[in-house]
Protein backbone atom coordinates (compact mmCIF):
# COMPACT_ATOMS: atom_id res chain seq x y z
CA UNK A 1 0.00 0.00 0.00
CA UNK A 2 1.73 3.57 -0.90
CA UNK A 3 1.20 6.43 1.43
CA UNK A 4 0.36 9.03 -0.62
CA UNK A 5 1.50 12.41 0.23
CA UNK A 6 -0.98 15.44 1.89
CA UNK A 7 -1.49 18.80 3.63
CA UNK A 8 0.64 19.20 6.19
CA UNK A 9 -2.69 19.82 8.42
CA UNK A 10 -4.27 16.61 6.95
CA UNK A 11 -7.47 16.11 7.01
CA UNK A 12 -10.86 18.25 8.62
CA UNK A 13 -12.49 16.86 11.51
CA UNK A 14 -15.32 15.39 10.03
CA UNK A 15 -14.60 15.22 6.45
CA UNK A 16 -15.90 12.53 4.39
CA UNK A 17 -13.94 9.84 3.10
CA UNK A 18 -15.36 10.94 -0.41
CA UNK A 19 -13.71 14.27 0.24
CA UNK A 20 -10.39 13.61 1.38
CA UNK A 21 -9.97 10.60 -1.78
CA UNK A 22 -11.18 14.04 -3.95
CA UNK A 23 -8.89 15.69 -2.17
CA UNK A 24 -5.66 13.70 -2.65
CA UNK A 25 -6.47 13.22 -5.95
CA UNK A 26 -6.52 16.64 -6.60
CA UNK A 27 -3.17 16.98 -3.81
CA UNK A 28 -1.05 14.32 -6.14
CA UNK A 29 -2.41 16.08 -9.73
CA UNK A 30 -3.62 12.75 -10.50
CA UNK A 31 -7.40 11.36 -10.48
CA UNK A 32 -9.41 9.13 -7.68
CA UNK A 33 -8.78 6.02 -9.62
CA UNK A 34 -5.12 6.01 -9.48
CA UNK A 35 -5.44 6.95 -5.48
CA UNK A 36 -7.51 4.21 -5.22
CA UNK A 37 -5.33 1.82 -7.16
CA UNK A 38 -2.03 3.08 -4.74
CA UNK A 39 -4.30 2.67 -1.47
CA UNK A 40 -5.46 -0.56 -2.60
CA UNK A 41 -9.00 0.02 -2.59
CA UNK A 42 -10.90 -1.85 -5.09
CA UNK A 43 -12.57 0.78 -7.88
CA UNK A 44 -15.81 2.28 -6.01
CA UNK A 45 -17.31 3.49 -8.88
CA UNK A 46 -19.98 5.38 -6.74
CA UNK A 47 -19.12 7.36 -4.03
CA UNK A 48 -21.23 5.38 -1.66
CA UNK A 49 -18.50 2.62 -1.62
CA UNK A 50 -16.48 4.30 0.20
CA UNK A 51 -18.75 4.50 3.46
CA UNK A 52 -17.31 1.12 4.25
CA UNK A 53 -13.74 0.00 3.71
CA UNK A 54 -11.50 -2.81 5.55
CA UNK A 55 -9.30 -1.53 8.35
CA UNK A 56 -5.92 -1.60 7.45
CA UNK A 57 -6.86 0.76 4.45
CA UNK A 58 -9.14 3.26 6.12
CA UNK A 59 -6.37 3.55 8.63
CA UNK A 60 -4.00 4.73 6.16
CA UNK A 61 -5.52 6.86 5.00
CA UNK A 62 -5.07 10.97 6.13
CA UNK A 63 -7.27 11.75 9.41
CA UNK A 64 -7.90 14.44 11.29
CA UNK A 65 -5.39 15.10 14.52
CA UNK A 66 -8.73 16.04 16.22
CA UNK A 67 -10.40 12.51 16.65
CA UNK A 68 -10.36 9.05 15.43
CA UNK A 69 -10.02 8.22 12.17
CA UNK A 70 -13.19 6.45 12.22
CA UNK A 71 -15.06 9.40 12.38
CA UNK A 72 -14.59 9.79 8.57
CA UNK A 73 -17.10 7.08 7.92
CA UNK A 74 -20.60 8.04 7.29
CA UNK A 75 -20.97 3.89 8.93
CA UNK A 76 -20.06 5.13 11.99
CA UNK A 77 -22.95 6.91 12.42
CA UNK A 78 -25.89 4.88 11.06
CA UNK A 79 -26.65 1.27 11.65
CA UNK A 80 -28.70 0.93 8.79
CA UNK A 81 -27.33 0.16 5.53
CA UNK A 82 -26.77 2.45 3.02
CA UNK A 83 -28.39 1.70 -0.19
CA UNK A 84 -26.92 3.03 -3.66
CA UNK A 85 -29.38 5.20 -4.43
CA UNK A 86 -29.15 7.51 -1.24
CA UNK A 87 -28.38 10.95 -2.37
CA UNK A 88 -25.26 12.55 -1.10
CA UNK A 89 -25.08 16.57 -0.37
CA UNK A 90 -23.00 19.11 -0.19
CA UNK A 91 -22.71 22.80 1.23
CA UNK A 92 -21.37 25.23 -1.72
CA UNK A 93 -19.70 27.36 0.82
CA UNK A 94 -17.44 24.79 2.13
CA UNK A 95 -16.83 23.45 -1.14
CA UNK A 96 -14.83 26.71 -1.05
CA UNK A 97 -12.63 25.62 2.02
CA UNK A 98 -12.31 21.88 -0.03
CA UNK A 99 -14.54 20.05 2.67
CA UNK A 100 -16.83 17.73 2.66
CA UNK A 101 -18.55 16.62 5.42
CA UNK A 102 -19.18 12.93 6.70
CA UNK A 103 -22.88 14.08 7.57
CA UNK A 104 -23.29 14.79 4.07
CA UNK A 105 -23.94 11.34 3.04
CA UNK A 106 -26.15 10.83 5.48
CA UNK A 107 -30.18 11.02 4.05
CA UNK A 108 -31.31 12.84 7.06
CA UNK A 109 -28.79 16.09 7.03
CA UNK A 110 -30.28 18.83 4.56
CA UNK A 111 -28.85 21.73 6.16
CA UNK A 112 -25.29 22.38 6.61
CA UNK A 113 -24.77 23.40 10.63
CA UNK A 114 -21.60 25.64 9.99
CA UNK A 115 -23.26 27.87 7.08
CA UNK A 116 -26.72 27.36 8.41
CA UNK A 117 -27.68 26.93 4.53
CA UNK A 118 -29.63 23.77 2.52
CA UNK A 119 -27.66 21.51 1.07
CA UNK A 120 -27.37 20.60 -3.00
CA UNK A 121 -27.71 17.25 -4.03
CA UNK A 122 -24.65 15.72 -6.23
CA UNK A 123 -26.13 14.84 -9.83
CA UNK A 124 -25.94 10.94 -10.57
CA UNK A 125 -22.65 11.93 -12.93
CA UNK A 126 -21.23 13.49 -9.57
CA UNK A 127 -22.22 9.97 -7.87
CA UNK A 128 -19.69 8.14 -9.85
CA UNK A 129 -16.70 10.88 -10.15
CA UNK A 130 -14.41 8.40 -8.17
CA UNK A 131 -14.08 6.63 -11.32
CA UNK A 132 -13.12 9.17 -13.51
CA UNK A 133 -10.90 12.18 -13.72
CA UNK A 134 -12.64 15.23 -11.84
CA UNK A 135 -14.21 18.42 -13.11
CA UNK A 136 -12.31 21.96 -12.75
CA UNK A 137 -15.11 23.52 -13.11
CA UNK A 138 -18.48 23.42 -10.73
CA UNK A 139 -20.57 20.59 -13.05
CA UNK A 140 -23.27 22.15 -15.16
CA UNK A 141 -26.13 19.96 -13.71
CA UNK A 142 -26.01 20.26 -9.93
CA UNK A 143 -22.39 22.83 -9.73
CA UNK A 144 -20.21 20.23 -7.56
CA UNK A 145 -16.56 20.45 -7.50
CA UNK A 146 -13.01 20.16 -6.02
CA UNK A 147 -11.19 22.52 -5.18
CA UNK A 148 -7.63 22.76 -6.52
CA UNK A 149 -4.54 21.72 -3.71
CA UNK A 150 -3.25 25.54 -4.38
CA UNK A 151 -6.30 27.46 -3.23
CA UNK A 152 -7.50 24.66 -0.08
CA UNK A 153 -3.97 25.58 1.61
CA UNK A 154 -4.77 28.56 3.32
CA UNK A 155 -8.12 27.09 4.48
CA UNK A 156 -6.79 24.05 5.98
CA UNK A 157 -3.58 25.71 7.63
CA UNK A 158 -6.75 28.10 9.40
CA UNK A 159 -7.18 27.26 13.06
CA UNK A 160 -10.90 29.33 13.01
CA UNK A 161 -12.25 26.58 10.06
CA UNK A 162 -10.87 24.31 11.49
CA UNK A 163 -12.81 24.96 14.96
CA UNK A 164 -15.78 25.52 13.00
CA UNK A 165 -15.58 21.97 11.38
CA UNK A 166 -14.90 20.50 14.88
CA UNK A 167 -17.06 22.15 16.68
CA UNK A 168 -20.18 21.28 14.01
CA UNK A 169 -18.87 17.69 13.36
CA UNK A 170 -18.81 17.18 17.11
CA UNK A 171 -22.86 18.28 17.85
CA UNK A 172 -23.51 16.18 15.03
CA UNK A 173 -21.49 13.03 15.77
CA UNK A 174 -23.12 13.75 19.73
CA UNK A 175 -26.57 13.31 17.80
CA UNK A 176 -26.28 9.92 15.28
CA UNK A 177 -24.26 7.83 18.19
CA UNK A 178 -27.27 9.02 20.35
CA UNK A 179 -29.83 7.34 17.67
CA UNK A 180 -27.35 4.51 16.61
CA UNK A 181 -27.02 3.39 20.48
CA UNK A 182 -30.91 3.18 21.08
CA UNK A 183 -31.04 1.39 17.38
CA UNK A 184 -28.59 -1.04 18.78
CA UNK A 185 -30.29 -1.71 22.11
CA UNK A 186 -33.55 -3.15 19.63
CA UNK A 187 -35.32 0.50 20.47
CA UNK A 188 -38.48 0.60 18.03
CA UNK A 189 -38.32 4.00 18.18
CA UNK A 190 -34.28 5.01 17.55
CA UNK A 191 -34.46 1.89 14.98
CA UNK A 192 -36.91 4.00 13.11
CA UNK A 193 -34.71 7.61 13.32
CA UNK A 194 -31.64 5.70 12.14
CA UNK A 195 -33.35 4.54 9.05
CA UNK A 196 -35.21 7.70 8.42
CA UNK A 197 -34.82 9.06 5.03
CA UNK A 198 -35.90 12.74 5.90
CA UNK A 199 -36.54 14.76 9.58
CA UNK A 200 -38.47 17.29 7.72
CA UNK A 201 -41.26 15.29 5.80
CA UNK A 202 -43.15 14.47 9.08
CA UNK A 203 -44.21 17.12 10.80
CA UNK A 204 -44.65 14.62 13.89
CA UNK A 205 -41.11 13.22 13.45
CA UNK A 206 -39.82 16.92 13.22
CA UNK A 207 -41.25 18.10 16.46
CA UNK A 208 -39.95 14.84 18.32
CA UNK A 209 -36.44 14.90 16.90
CA UNK A 210 -36.13 18.87 17.96
CA UNK A 211 -37.18 17.63 21.46
CA UNK A 212 -34.64 15.18 21.88
CA UNK A 213 -31.88 18.03 20.88
CA UNK A 214 -31.14 16.97 17.35
CA UNK A 215 -28.52 19.97 16.26
CA UNK A 216 -29.76 20.12 13.06
CA UNK A 217 -33.53 20.21 13.72
CA UNK A 218 -35.65 23.31 13.13
CA UNK A 219 -39.84 23.06 13.83
CA UNK A 220 -40.97 26.25 12.82
CA UNK A 221 -44.76 26.79 13.61
CA UNK A 222 -45.03 24.78 17.09
CA UNK A 223 -43.35 25.35 19.93
CA UNK A 224 -40.77 22.91 21.31
CA UNK A 225 -42.64 20.08 23.41
CA UNK A 226 -41.24 17.81 26.90
CA UNK A 227 -41.25 14.58 25.32
CA UNK A 228 -40.55 11.34 27.01
CA UNK A 229 -39.88 7.69 26.03
CA UNK A 230 -41.93 5.23 27.96
CA UNK A 231 -41.94 1.39 28.61
CA UNK A 232 -44.05 -0.85 29.57
CA UNK A 233 -43.97 -4.70 29.49
CA UNK A 234 -46.06 -7.37 28.33
CA UNK A 235 -48.14 -9.33 30.59
CA UNK A 236 -47.96 -12.92 30.66
CA UNK A 237 -51.82 -14.02 31.05
CA UNK A 238 -54.07 -13.08 28.72
CA UNK A 239 -56.88 -9.84 29.33
CA UNK A 240 -60.51 -10.13 29.36
CA UNK A 241 -62.55 -6.81 27.99
CA UNK A 242 -63.53 -5.97 31.44
CA UNK A 243 -60.03 -4.90 31.84
CA UNK A 244 -60.23 -2.70 28.73
CA UNK A 245 -63.53 -1.01 29.98
CA UNK A 246 -61.57 -0.38 33.17
CA UNK A 247 -59.11 0.83 31.38
CA UNK A 248 -61.17 3.49 29.13
CA UNK A 249 -63.20 4.20 32.52
CA UNK A 250 -60.55 5.79 33.91
CA UNK A 251 -59.68 7.93 31.02
CA UNK A 252 -62.96 9.23 31.35
CA UNK A 253 -62.28 10.07 35.38
CA UNK A 254 -59.10 11.77 34.57
CA UNK A 255 -59.85 13.49 31.37
CA UNK A 256 -63.24 14.04 30.81
CA UNK A 257 -64.78 15.04 33.90
CA UNK A 258 -67.34 18.41 32.84
CA UNK A 259 -67.44 17.34 28.86
CA UNK A 260 -70.52 15.62 28.79
CA UNK A 261 -71.45 18.36 25.95
CA UNK A 262 -68.73 17.14 23.70
CA UNK A 263 -69.54 13.52 24.56
CA UNK A 264 -73.18 14.13 23.89
CA UNK A 265 -72.08 15.39 20.53
CA UNK A 266 -69.71 12.84 19.68
CA UNK A 267 -72.10 10.25 20.32
CA UNK A 268 -73.91 11.93 17.20
CA UNK A 269 -71.52 10.47 14.92
CA UNK A 270 -72.37 6.83 16.39
CA UNK A 271 -75.39 4.75 15.19
CA UNK A 272 -76.64 4.79 11.26
CA UNK A 273 -75.26 7.05 9.23
CA UNK A 274 -77.06 8.69 5.96
CA UNK A 275 -74.18 10.17 4.40
CA UNK A 276 -74.23 12.96 5.05
CA UNK A 277 -71.33 14.95 6.36
CA UNK A 278 -72.26 16.93 9.46
CA UNK A 279 -69.51 18.63 11.63
CA UNK A 280 -70.45 18.45 15.20
CA UNK A 281 -68.30 20.79 17.64
CA UNK A 282 -66.03 19.16 20.51
CA UNK A 283 -62.73 19.27 21.82
CA UNK A 284 -59.77 17.38 21.40
CA UNK A 285 -59.83 15.61 24.63
CA UNK A 286 -63.28 13.96 23.41
CA UNK A 287 -62.72 13.38 20.01
CA UNK A 288 -59.27 11.44 20.75
CA UNK A 289 -61.00 9.62 23.21
CA UNK A 290 -64.04 8.50 21.02
CA UNK A 291 -61.90 7.40 18.28
CA UNK A 292 -59.94 5.37 20.23
CA UNK A 293 -63.21 3.67 21.40
CA UNK A 294 -64.08 3.16 17.93
CA UNK A 295 -60.86 1.67 16.76
CA UNK A 296 -61.06 -0.44 20.43
CA UNK A 297 -64.10 -2.09 18.60
CA UNK A 298 -64.53 -1.83 15.17
CA UNK A 299 -63.47 -5.56 13.28
CA UNK A 300 -64.43 -4.47 10.11
CA UNK A 301 -64.43 -2.07 6.78
CA UNK A 302 -68.15 -1.75 7.16
CA UNK A 303 -68.78 -1.06 10.56
CA UNK A 304 -72.12 -1.77 12.55
CA UNK A 305 -71.43 0.85 15.03
CA UNK A 306 -73.88 1.16 18.85
CA UNK A 307 -75.87 4.33 19.33
CA UNK A 308 -74.68 4.82 22.65
CA UNK A 309 -70.58 5.18 23.32
CA UNK A 310 -70.53 2.80 26.24
CA UNK A 311 -71.80 0.18 23.59
CA UNK A 312 -68.62 0.45 21.89
CA UNK A 313 -66.92 -3.01 22.25
CA UNK A 314 -63.39 -4.45 22.49
CA UNK A 315 -63.85 -6.37 19.66
CA UNK A 316 -60.52 -5.48 17.35
CA UNK A 317 -58.38 -5.26 20.34
CA UNK A 318 -59.10 -8.84 21.19
CA UNK A 319 -58.65 -10.13 17.95
CA UNK A 320 -55.33 -8.14 17.96
CA UNK A 321 -54.55 -10.25 20.84
CA UNK A 322 -54.89 -13.33 19.32
CA UNK A 323 -53.35 -12.49 16.08
CA UNK A 324 -50.53 -14.68 14.79
CA UNK A 325 -48.59 -11.53 14.06
CA UNK A 326 -49.08 -10.01 17.27
CA UNK A 327 -49.17 -13.27 18.93
CA UNK A 328 -48.40 -12.01 22.75
CA UNK A 329 -50.72 -10.39 25.25
CA UNK A 330 -51.28 -6.96 24.99
CA UNK A 331 -51.09 -4.60 28.50
CA UNK A 332 -54.27 -2.76 29.79
CA UNK A 333 -51.89 0.64 30.02
CA UNK A 334 -51.64 0.34 26.05
CA UNK A 335 -55.17 2.17 25.83
CA UNK A 336 -53.78 4.50 28.28
CA UNK A 337 -50.55 4.76 25.93
CA UNK A 338 -52.60 4.85 22.65
CA UNK A 339 -54.79 7.96 23.85
CA UNK A 340 -51.93 9.81 25.09
CA UNK A 341 -49.74 9.28 22.10
CA UNK A 342 -52.63 9.96 19.53
CA UNK A 343 -53.89 12.94 21.69
CA UNK A 344 -49.62 14.61 21.11
CA UNK A 345 -50.02 13.81 17.67
CA UNK A 346 -52.84 15.14 16.81
CA UNK A 347 -52.21 18.36 18.37
CA UNK A 348 -48.90 18.61 16.43
CA UNK A 349 -50.88 18.34 13.09
CA UNK A 350 -54.04 20.61 14.34
CA UNK A 351 -51.61 23.60 15.24
CA UNK A 352 -49.40 23.40 11.56
CA UNK A 353 -52.83 23.98 10.22
CA UNK A 354 -53.66 20.12 8.95
CA UNK A 355 -57.49 18.87 8.17
CA UNK A 356 -56.45 15.09 9.91
CA UNK A 357 -58.41 12.67 8.48
CA UNK A 358 -58.67 9.38 11.01
CA UNK A 359 -59.26 6.04 9.09
CA UNK A 360 -59.90 2.46 10.40
CA UNK A 361 -58.04 -0.18 9.00
CA UNK A 362 -57.77 -3.83 9.83
CA UNK A 363 -53.83 -4.58 10.90
CA UNK A 364 -52.72 -1.53 10.30
CA UNK A 365 -52.32 1.91 12.39
CA UNK A 366 -50.91 3.21 15.36
CA UNK A 367 -52.30 0.89 17.56
CA UNK A 368 -51.12 -1.98 15.74
CA UNK A 369 -47.85 -0.22 15.13
CA UNK A 370 -48.02 -0.28 19.52
CA UNK A 371 -48.76 -3.51 19.48
CA UNK A 372 -46.42 -4.98 17.38
CA UNK A 373 -43.42 -7.18 18.91
CA UNK A 374 -40.09 -5.60 19.59
CA UNK A 375 -37.81 -8.84 18.59
CA UNK A 376 -37.81 -11.15 21.67
CA UNK A 377 -37.80 -8.43 24.09
CA UNK A 378 -40.81 -8.35 26.25
CA UNK A 379 -40.84 -4.39 26.49
CA UNK A 380 -42.13 -1.97 24.42
CA UNK A 381 -41.87 1.96 24.03
CA UNK A 382 -42.83 4.86 22.43
CA UNK A 383 -42.35 8.75 22.65
CA UNK A 384 -44.80 11.12 24.63
CA UNK A 385 -45.09 14.26 24.66
CA UNK A 386 -46.56 17.30 26.47
CA UNK A 387 -49.99 18.90 24.36
CA UNK A 388 -49.96 22.63 24.59
CA UNK A 389 -52.50 23.98 27.35
CA UNK A 390 -54.29 26.07 24.54
CA UNK A 391 -55.09 22.48 22.63
CA UNK A 392 -56.50 21.23 25.43
CA UNK A 393 -58.97 23.97 26.13
CA UNK A 394 -62.89 23.11 26.09
CA UNK A 395 -64.74 25.76 25.17
CA UNK A 396 -67.71 24.16 26.87
CA UNK A 397 -66.07 23.58 30.34
CA UNK A 398 -64.63 27.38 30.25
CA UNK A 399 -64.40 30.12 28.13
CA UNK A 400 -61.02 31.01 27.90
CA UNK A 401 -59.75 34.07 24.86
CA UNK A 402 -57.84 31.73 22.69
CA UNK A 403 -59.71 28.87 23.33
CA UNK A 404 -59.53 26.15 19.85
CA UNK A 405 -62.98 25.46 18.32
CA UNK A 406 -62.85 22.31 17.10
CA UNK A 407 -65.00 20.33 14.60
CA UNK A 408 -65.71 16.57 13.95
CA UNK A 409 -66.92 14.89 11.30
CA UNK A 410 -67.58 11.43 9.62
CA UNK A 411 -66.77 11.53 5.89
CA UNK A 412 -67.22 8.04 4.83
CA UNK A 413 -68.06 4.23 6.86
CA UNK A 414 -65.11 3.88 8.30
CA UNK A 415 -63.35 7.60 8.46
CA UNK A 416 -63.52 10.81 10.03
CA UNK A 417 -62.47 14.09 9.81
CA UNK A 418 -60.78 16.75 12.64
CA UNK A 419 -59.89 20.65 12.30
CA UNK A 420 -60.26 23.44 13.55
CA UNK A 421 -62.43 26.19 12.56
CA UNK A 422 -58.83 27.81 11.28
CA UNK A 423 -57.92 25.11 9.80
CA UNK A 424 -56.46 25.34 5.87
CA UNK A 425 -57.38 22.67 3.59
CA UNK A 426 -54.19 20.84 3.75
CA UNK A 427 -55.52 17.12 4.69
CA UNK A 428 -53.34 14.55 6.35
CA UNK A 429 -54.04 10.63 6.98
CA UNK A 430 -54.08 9.00 10.42
CA UNK A 431 -54.61 5.26 10.34
CA UNK A 432 -56.14 4.36 13.80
Amino acid sequence: MKQLPFFIRRAYPFESTVGIIASLARFNGVNPVDVMRWLEIRSAGSVHKLFYLPERVASALPSSRAHDYRMHFPSAFRLAPFSATMVVRYCPECLVWGYHSTFFCLPQVETCLIHNAPLKPLCKWCHSMLSRDLLDAPCSQCGFYVCQALNQVKYRCSPTIALKTYRAGKALAAWFKFVRSGAQSGSPFFIKLDKLGSYTEDPIDKVLITSLGCPIAKNEGVVRRQTKIVNWEVPSNRRHWKDWQGACRNIETVHLQRHEYCLAHCEGLLGYWDGVKTPRPTCLKTAIYLLIRLRLAITSSVPWLPSKLDCLGFGYIDALQQSTFIDQEIPVVLVKVYYLKLLYDASIYLELGYVIRFRVRMWQGLLHELAAPAGISMRRETVLGVVSETMLRCPHVRRVVNTPHLYICRDSDSSWTLSLACSGTQQVIMDL
